[in-house]
């Protein structure tokens, strides 16, 4: 409060706030705990995901003793340890097409620290929709990127960039390629400190404006993207209008449990071998030898993987070959677990 810029009446904004963070992974976690330390009133944390050993490195937010425990749920009560005077709000389930809108109702602006193309769309397609000023980031093993998009401003959005999702696998996870902690840690705090100055109203990132780092160096450099006419989302005609899924193939475990699908595993030999957790009644037929003629098309089969990335992309091929009795289940294994 000594900073001329924030003052008593500065933490006063901070802590009517209201800031839901969609992830609360690599990214997410360094966010969560600068945005709790700062005061912001009322925090929201989306993560669907439960941890994982592989996660800590990058996420020491958590401990090794809660591994399998939700990511959401150690989140809330981690930051309520460090600062029991605001409201952390735990949701614990992927964002999607069905619950998006209800979640993002109760906060004033989104912090994207996903890593998946289908759920960043989702969040610009939804922070547009519903006026949410957003902050979102993204990174590649030394480097990253961040944009703060206010809707007010007339920013432009992600689509003005790529006007469809781009094919999950074509850039790859933290998780497929490695990291090393501190980058999404940097990245993390820059969201944090993005959020911050926006409720301070201070001068953010500008309109159009992408911040990229590249931590080997220590170069930065800012480019800048006009809106796009043509965007199907926030052109002059546009086709997006509302929040409909892109594609209605892939589902929770549960749902697959429950209409009876054929499980089918893809994962690889040594990866079932290093988590053989939840297997029971589920077919082994690893990706890089799935064959599609011992499908049945009498029958609805659903295809699962560690997180449900590569069963995606495995689904979105096997129908464009017309086989439309193949799903993908959202979340992977993780999605299964509580159900064996």
């Amino acid at each position: 409060m000594r900073l001329v810029e924030v003052g008593q009446s500065g933490q006063q904004l901070l802590n009517s706030a209201s800031c839901l963070v969609v992830g609360a992974g690599g990214l997410g976690a360094p966010a969560l705990l600068y945005l709790a330390a700062a005061g912001i009133g009322n925090l929201g944390i989306c993560d669907g995901d439960v941890l994982e050993m592989s996660n800590l490195h990058r996420q020491p937010i958590y401990n090794v003793k809660d591994l399998g425990k939700s990511k959401a749920l150690l989140a809330s009560k981690k930051l309520l340890e460090l600062n029991p005077q605001i409201k952390v709000n735990a949701h614990t389930s992927h964002l999607s097409e069905k619950n998006v809108e209800k979640i993002l109702s109760a906060y004033e602006m989104v912090i994207d620290c996903t890593d998946n193309f289908k759920t960043k769309f989702l969040i610009n397609d939804a922070a547009y929709l519903f006026q949410k000023p957003l902050v979102r980031a993204s990174i590649y093993q030394f480097e990253g990127q961040i944009q703060t998009y206010l809707p007010k401003r007339m920013d432009a959005c992600l689509r003005c960039l790529w006007e469809e999702t781009p094919r999950e696998g074509c850039v790859g996870t933290c998780q497929e390629v490695g990291v090393i902690g501190p980058v999404p840690g940097y990245f993390g705090m820059l969201q944090a400190m993005e959020a911050i100055k926006y409720f301070l109203g201070m001068e953010t990132l500008k309109a159009h404006e992408i911040l990229f780092s590249n931590l080997i160096g220590y170069t930065q450099q800012k480019i800048t993207f006009n809106r796009d006419e043509n965007c199907p989302l926030c052109g002059i005609h546009p086709r997006i209008t509302t929040l409909k899924g892109e594609d209605n193939w892939e589902i929770t475990g549960e749902e697959a449990v429950r209409r009876e699908m054929v499980l089918i595993d893809i994962r690889e030999k040594g990866e079932i071998y290093a988590d053989p957790c939840g297997r029971e009644g589920s077919i082994d037929m690893p990706m890089s030898q799935f064959n599609s003629k011992k499908l049945f098309s009498t029958k609805h089969y659903a295809l699962f993987c560690q997180r449900g990335k590569r069963s995606a992309e495995l689904v979105r091929e096997l129908r464009k070959f017309g086989m439309q009795n193949v799903h993908s289940v959202e979340g992977g294994i993780d999605s299964l677990r509580c159900l064996w």
